[in-house]
């Protein structure tokens, strides 16, 4: 009697146990993973401000886009100034210069 494993190949079933995905079309938001050393900067400043002020307080939102750049600019202006890190926080400067675009990106996108 044939058995219906004598037709499949290995890679096939691999292949049928697999679950269906359907990723076409949709962002590979995997890209962020190229970046673990700046993403684990990011997450200090995240712990630093969430200890400060208290965990997405940022959220809350009321903030005008000006007080990010300004304090997108103020680390940046460090970091050009041979000042890696933030004294208070600990936290870089260029770290601190993107959690702030990033936060405003955040909050003014749809």
């Amino acid at each position: 009697m044939k058995s219906i494993l004598d037709d499949c190949t290995i890679d096939t079933m691999i292949h049928r146990r697999k679950a269906l995905r359907h990723n076409e079309g949709k962002r590979e938001m995997a890209y962020v993973l190229d970046f673990p050393k700046a993403m684990d900067e990011l997450c200090k400043v995240m712990e630093y401000g969430a200890a400060k002020y208290e965990k997405d307080n940022w959220k809350k939102g009321g903030k005008p886009d000006d007080e990010y750049l300004s304090a997108c600019m103020r680390h940046l202006y460090q970091h050009r100034n041979g000042n890696s890190v933030d004294p208070e926080s600990d936290c870089r400067h260029i770290a601190h210069a993107a959690w702030n675009l990033l936060a405003l990106l955040e909050l003014n996108t749809n």
